[in-house]
């Protein structure tokens, strides 16, 4: 983009498609669980936003006063989603695609859709970071999940140890499981094993809050690592706790569908 603003100077043209800078950027923070700092510069949530007056007058007189480069140049788009608990699929469609977002099937759309409406139920406002988080945590289809989330139920009590119960849906045969630990999230990946047992170390928790306000969705990756293979999960949800188990089953079914999300440390 240095290039790009300063032709004048370098006298040099690159032939990227700096659209893509931003979706390359999510896609990046995705694969690596490694969220993308608000202040950082382009790709930055915080990138093009203006809140002090001086800045925001200047914008609105004259973009060029504080802005170099226009923020759809490279790939942002404008953040509140003007869809709602009522819109259709078309519509649903359509957005996806403004976003550059092209799902495989229409099991996967409506996947996500139904989860697009589950949100909309939920939050007072929907971002298009939102609709990034819930195809993110579309990324095994439907048809292939050994693991589904039916129900999680967590406890927490100042002096009491956390406990989890999880009914799962195994090979389409629901298991009940559950389990203490040091805390909800821990004593949900303690319940999921007791009955997958699937021999993998955890090897990174992260969580991401998506948008901004207390109804954010936090969006949680985990990466787990079993006989020499790297395998990131993630997980949506406006309750840290459910995101987490979505997140943890999501790279169970990659595991079990012999998925390689991270191979770069595998022997050749």
């Amino acid at each position: 983009m240095a290039v790009r603003t300063r032709r004048d100077y370098f006298n040099l043209e690159t032939g990227i498609d700096a659209s893509q800078i931003v979706p390359a950027s999510k896609l990046i923070s995705t694969v690596t669980g490694y969220p993308v700092q608000p202040n950082k510069a382009v790709v930055g949530a915080n990138a093009f936003a203006h809140e002090s007056g001086i800045h925001q007058d200047g914008v609105l007189k004259h973009r060029e006063t504080y802005e170099i480069m226009r923020a759809q140049d490279v790939g942002w788009h404008n953040n509140k989603l003007t869809l709602g608990k009522l819109s259709g699929r078309s519509a649903f469609r359509e957005r996806l695609k403004e976003l550059g977002i092209v799902l495989e099937s229409e099991v996967a759309l409506n996947a996500a859709f139904k989860k697009f409406k589950e949100l909309a139920d939920k939050k007072h406002e929907i971002f298009d970071e939102d609709l990034h988080a819930i195809v993110s945590d579309e990324s095994v289809t439907p048809e292939e999940e050994q693991y589904q989330l039916v129900s999680l139920t967590a406890h927490v009590e100042t002096g009491e140890e956390p406990y989890a119960k999880l009914i799962i849906m195994d090979t389409g045969r629901e298991t009940a499981c559950d389990a203490k630990g040091a805390g909800p999230v821990d004593a949900t990946f303690k319940a999921l094993e007791s009955v997958v047992h699937s021999g993998a170390e955890l090897q990174l928790y992260s969580v991401n809050n998506v948008t901004e306000g207390t109804d954010s969705q936090g969006e949680v990756t985990v990466r787990l690592t079993k006989a020499g293979r790297v395998i990131n999960g993630i997980g949506a949800d406006t309750d840290i706790v459910v995101a987490s188990a979505k997140a943890y089953l999501n790279a169970l079914n990659k595991l079990a569908h012999g998925e390689r999300v991270n191979p770069q440390t595998d022997n050749p």
